[in-house]
Order: C-alpha cells, then structure tokens, then sequence
C-alpha cells in the first residue's frame, strides 16, 4: 500500500533520481511526478546517454530505466551501473512482452520491476520501498556514526575521570607521605641533636680523644643519610614514569615498605616481607605501582586500627607481603590482620567511590590500585578474606 504525499516524501525528499526512457510523453510525466516528491530529478532518452549522466552527474540514490531502448538498453546499462557500483539502486520498466529479459535482469540485481504500461501507482510503490530501505540504511549508518563518537567521547570521559581521580590518590598519598616523613624523621632528628650536644660538651674537654667525636660524628652522618634516602623513597614514589621499564617488584615494594615503617611502628603494625622468594622482574611503570602498593599499605593499616577500636583490644597488627613465580606470572600477595571484608561488599570493593569506612573514606583508594595494577601494568588483582583480614592478589606477567 502507498502511503499519502507526505509520509513518502519523508523518505524520498532528499533522494537524487536518474529516469532513463525513450517514451519522452512517459518520460516528462513521470519526471514531473518525481520533482514535486524527491530532491532533484534528471532524464535521460536511451541507455547511453543515461550512462553518461550517471558518471558525469552522478552519484543518484535511485536509477529508474526502460529495457528496450537505442543505443543502449536497459539491460546493458543495469550490467554498467552494477560494475561501476554493486549497491545502485534500480528500477526497471518493462513491457509484457520483454519477460525474457527478466531472468538476466533479476540476475544483475535489479531492486524492483514495473510492468508496461506504466501505472503510476505500481512504479510509486516500488521507489517508496527502494526509498524506505534507503532511509533506514542511512539511519542505521548515521547511529552507527554517532554511536562510535558517543563511545569515544564516553571514552575520553572516562580517561579524564580516571585521571582526575589518580590525581585525587595521588594528592592523598602525598599526605600519607607526610604523615610517614614525620614519623621516619622523629627519631633521626632527636638522635642528631643528641650527637650533636655531645660532639659539643667532647670539644670542651680536653680529655677526650678525636677518635670519640669522629665516632658520635660517624653516627651523625648515619643518621643524615637515613633522612636522606626517606626523602629520596619519596621523591621516587611520586617520580612519573614516562616509559615503561625493567624494575624490581620486590625492591619497589620494600621502598614503600621504608616509608611506612615508623608510621606503622607507631601503630604497632608489623610487616613480613618476603625476601627470598626468586622472582623476575616486571616490565612496566614503578612509580605507578608504588603508588598501588602504598594504598595497599594505608588500606591494611586503617583495617587494623578499625578492628582495634571496634574490638577494643591492643593486639598487634600483622601484614604479610608474599611473592611466588609460576612461569611468566608474578603473584604479590598482601594479607593483614585487620578482620576482613563483609561477604556482601566484597564485590563493589574496587568500585569508584565505594568505601566501607564510611564518611572517613573517599571510595578512590582501591579503584585507584585496580586502575594502574589492570589499565597501567596489564595485570589483574583480586580480595580474598583471609582467616584473620583480607588479602589482595596481585598478578603481573615477567
């Protein structure tokens, strides 16, 4: 059934029409008919002069064309149409007595066929449905499109997302960090100032031999270069990595492991590091990874600390960091003793802004340390609850 005037010229205002006839009376009518409803309409009276309109003029969304015709006919001029495009899309007008032709036409791919005489209703018919299919092709071509720039823009989103949200862990690793200096300083300072009242008073008393001041001296110095490669822990951890690299997993862990080491003291947190263990090293970005295992560590802590004011008892905290190589496969393990994780939380665990610390956490922390352990070391990490805490698996390839 042909629809009215204006639901076709939905689908047809925008089409260019070539008609090819010889008939100029049906010619002219049928052109006349196509103006009022396509967007623009050429003719032409025999196959090859059709043929020269389409390549000089072309392309057309819909070729209309007699078969019996000079010069060239229809069926010369579909097999020419189809070499120069596969997709054209042809109606063919025919008489009765041309059904021969029918099968070689069909056999080139003619969209749709009009029998002679002309009824204006059939031909009608068959460009509305040659121009519907048209339509939603370039529907589904335009979505598409824009369905691919949606993707990338939601992508480019999420990249800054992410980004901002590293740059949000990284701000607060920058005051764990602080927080840890502070405490990795304490004793170092008081120590220094305690060598050198001492160096003081032994410089004052003739007594006493250099080998003493150059002794508390010695000590001084130690102590300077232990603040010194605290500082330089820090400026490591925060250091980007602008190329991937050969680095030491177990190295970059320990690193973090002396940063921590008096805040964590302070809390009377133990950490058993694994220093056997023979494993490879890790191609990929070390300060990234740094920065995962330092959240991993403050993660561990405050678990330890919440379990202890939950349960009100002053026992000791326990982190374990464990290694394993199987084959091409790195495995870092982390285990605390800070009572785990609820059954039910365990899943949205890594998701962006989910924390089981209530108003105290952020909820970026760990989507921070899957995002560089999968998206910037090509690896994968998983939660497990632990008999006494829970333990995070890391996994990278060697």
């Amino acid at each position: 059934m042909i629809p009215d005037a204006a639901t076709l010229k939905t689908y047809t205002a925008d089409l260019r029409v070539l008609i090819v006839e010889d008939d100029r009376a049906l010619l002219e009518e049928s052109a006349a008919l196509f103006r009022l409803l396509c967007k623009e309409v050429l003719t032409a009276e025999n196959g090859q002069e059709g043929l020269a309109r389409f390549e000089q003029e072309g392309p057309f969304d819909i070729v209309i064309t007699d078969i019996y015709m000079p010069r060239m006919d229809g069926i010369e001029l579909t097999r020419a149409l189809r070499a120069q495009n596969p997709e054209q899309k042809i109606v063919v007008v025919s008489a009765h007595e041309e059904s021969a032709y029918l099968i070689e036409l069909i056999n080139l791919g003619a969209d749709a066929f009009v029998l002679k005489p002309v009824e204006i209703e059939r031909l009608m018919d068959g460009v509305h449905k040659i121009a519907r299919a048209l339509h939603n092709e370039r529907a589904v071509a335009e979505f598409n499109a824009t369905l691919q720039q949606r993707v990338e823009e939601e992508f480019t989103k999420r990249r800054e997302s992410e980004s901002l949200l590293i740059q949000q862990s990284k701000m607060a690793a920058i005051g764990e960090m602080l927080g840890a200096i502070t405490h990795q300083w304490r004793q170092p300072l008081t120590a220094l100032s305690v060598i050198l009242q001492e160096i003081e008073e032994e410089s004052q008393n003739p007594e006493l031999s250099r080998d003493q001041i150059r002794e508390d001296s010695q000590a001084g110095l130690e102590q300077i270069a232990f603040m010194n490669q605290t500082v330089e822990d820090f400026k490591q951890l925060l250091k980007p990595d602008r190329q991937r690299q050969l680095f030491d997993v177990r190295e970059a862990t320990w690193a973090v492991v002396r940063l921590l080491s008096k805040l964590l003291a302070s809390h009377n947190i133990h950490v058993d590091l694994d220093e056997s263990t023979p494993i490879e090293p890790v191609r990929g970005h070390p300060s990234a990874f740094r920065q995962a295992i330092l959240n991993l560590l403050s993660n561990a802590k405050d678990a330890i600390i919440a379990r202890r004011q939950k349960e009100g008892t002053p026992q000791e905290g326990q982190i374990a960091i464990r290694f394993a190589q199987s084959g091409d496969r790195l495995t870092l393990s982390i285990e605390d003793n800070g009572g785990g994780i609820a059954a039910d939380t365990v899943p949205q665990i890594f998701e962006p802004y989910f924390s089981t610390k209530g108003a105290e956490g952020t909820g970026i922390g760990l989507f921070i340390v899957k995002t560089i352990i999968v998206n910037t070391l090509q690896g994968s990490i998983e939660v497990q609850n632990a008999p006494k805490g829970a333990r995070f698996v890391i996994t990278l390839q060697t």
